[in-house]
């Protein structure tokens, strides 16, 4: 199900690309204003000194007398390999971005030194 909504006139003429080379927010981040992140790294720090324990440690402990925490915790450290990309390396990859030409001059050269295998014993380098 998809809600349509009415767009003004007045909005869209409100509509206003930025300029190239000026910034949307001059005066940039206010000063002593913290990230999401740092907040979440500070307070763990400050928790952590609290209770004399870090959060890792205390999730691994967690994890060997809770089943489901373990479970969490491996989830996240073992990669799910359905979910990662395994590149299968094709012996055609070099030569799919070759030209016609360049690929009839590196199908002679195989030529050349499989011919020189058979009659000679040995490859012979171009």
């Amino acid at each position: 199900m998809s809600i349509k909504h009415k767009i003004s006139p007045n909005s869209l003429a409100n509509l206003k690309h930025f300029k190239k080379g000026v910034s949307a927010n001059p005066k940039g981040r206010p000063k002593g204003s913290v990230d999401f992140f740092t907040q979440v790294r500070d307070t763990m720090k400050k928790v952590e000194k609290e209770k004399g324990i870090s959060l890792i440690e205390y999730a691994v402990r967690k994890a060997y007398t809770n089943p489901q925490v373990l479970i969490a915790i491996l989830k996240k450290v073992i990669p799910d390999m359905s979910q990662s990309e395994i590149k299968v390396k094709s012996p055609y990859e070099e030569y799919e971005n070759m030209s016609d030409e360049e690929l009839i001059k590196d199908f002679e050269q195989e030529f050349i030194s499989l011919k020189s295998f058979i009659t000679e014993g040995k490859f012979k380098d171009n």
